[in-house]
């Protein structure tokens, strides 16, 4: 099965300019069978995955999902379970509850998205 859908995990050598050309400084990023890793699901709260002058993009929220009928309420525990090739398994996943990218500016929310089709231009959120 091929993982790359350019949503949830894409070619490691073009997310840097493609989160560039919407206006944001992309930190560090997960990577697996050289895709990056961009499904916020796949990082702890708190993560820091890119940034701005005025704001930042964080990992915020809660993960419940199915995977081959038991419940995960983070994807850390399949990852303890089957180890690194949890992250393969996410498109037979049955998502109740997934986590966001979060923008914040100051601190306050200003726009969140879920993957990168619907990651919006720095300055469309004026950050």
């Amino acid at each position: 099965m091929e993982l790359k859908d350019d949503l949830n995990y894409a070619d490691k050598r073009i997310i840097k300019t493609l989160f560039e050309l919407f206006g944001w400084n992309l930190k560090t990023f997960k990577e697996y069978e050289n895709l990056a890793l961009v499904r916020a699901d796949f990082y702890p709260v708190g993560y820091i995955l890119a940034i701005s002058n005025k704001a930042i993009i964080i990992c915020e929220g809660q993960s419940v999902f199915t995977y081959k009928n038991k419940e995960y309420n983070d994807f850390e525990e399949l990852l303890n379970t089957i180890g690194s090739r949890a992250y393969s398994t996410f498109p037979n996943w049955q998502v109740g509850i997934e986590k966001e990218w979060t923008i914040r500016k100051n601190g306050k929310w200003v726009g969140s998205f879920s993957n990168l089709s619907d990651m919006p231009y720095r300055k469309q959120v004026r950050c």
